[in-house]
C-alpha cells in the first residue's frame, strides 16, 4: 500500500501546479516581446515622419473640358505653387507637381537640385503671357525673375496627370523655338 504522505508546509504537489509556473513565464516573455516589437515601431514611424520628405499638397485639378479661361487660371496657379514651393526647398511637393515622365527636363533637374541640397536662386513669377494648349500638352509663357540671373521669360509645359494639372518642362525662348 503506498500512501501519499502530504508535506505539511506545502500540501501534495499537483502536476497542473507545476506547470502553471512555466506557462506564465511564457506568456509574460511573449508579452514583452510585443510590447518591445510595438515600441520599436512606433519609434521608426516617428522618425521616418521628421525625416522623409512627403506631400503636404496634391497638384490642383484639371481637365481637358476647362474652357480656355479656368484653364489658364489654374495654369497660373500651378506656376505660382511650383515657384513658391521650389523657394521653400519642399522636394515632396515639388515632386508632387513635377511630370515624372520626362527624363532630362529642366523641372525634373530642378527637383534633383533640391534633393542634392544645391543652391538655388529664388523665382519670382512678374506676369503671365500667351496660354496655348492642345490634347495632352498646355503651354504657359512666364515671366520671371530669378536672383541669380535677372529677368528672363520661360515657357512652362504642363501635362494633366492623375487629374491634376504637373510642370513637365520649363524651356526658355531660344530652346522652345527649335
Amino acid at each position: 500500500m503506498t500512501t501519499i504522505d502530504p508535506d505539511p508546509a506545502t500540501g501534495p504537489i499537483n502536476k497542473l501546479e507545476a506547470v502553471e509556473v512555466p506557462r506564465r513565464m511564457w506568456l509574460t516573455v511573449c508579452a514583452a516581446v510585443v510590447a518591445f516589437v510595438g515600441v520599436a515601431a512606433l519609434i521608426v514611424c516617428v522618425v521616418a515622419a521628421f525625416t522623409v520628405p512627403r506631400p503636404t499638397l496634391r497638384p490642383i485639378a484639371a481637365s481637358e473640358s476647362l474652357s480656355d479661361g479656368q484653364a489658364r487660371a489654374v495654369a497660373e496657379a500651378t506656376v505660382r505653387l511650383w515657384m513658391s514651393e521650389r523657394n521653400e526647398r519642399h522636394q515632396g511637393n515639388m515632386a508632387e507637381l513635377t511630370c515624372h515622365s520626362d527624363a532630362g527636363t529642366t523641372a525634373l533637374y530642378q527637383l534633383r537640385h533640391l534633393t542634392d541640397n544645391n543652391a538655388i536662386g529664388m523665382l519670382e513669377a512678374l506676369g503671365f503671357g500667351d496660354f496655348t494648349r492642345k490634347p495632352g500638352e498646355w503651354r504657359l509663357y512666364v515671366f520671371i525673375n530669378k536672383s541669380t540671373t535677372g529677368d528672363s521669360t520661360r515657357i512652362f509645359r504642363f501635362q494633366i496627370q492623375d487629374g491634376g494639372l504637373r510642370i513637365c518642362d520649363v524651356m526658355n525662348l531660344k530652346v522652345a523655338e527649335l
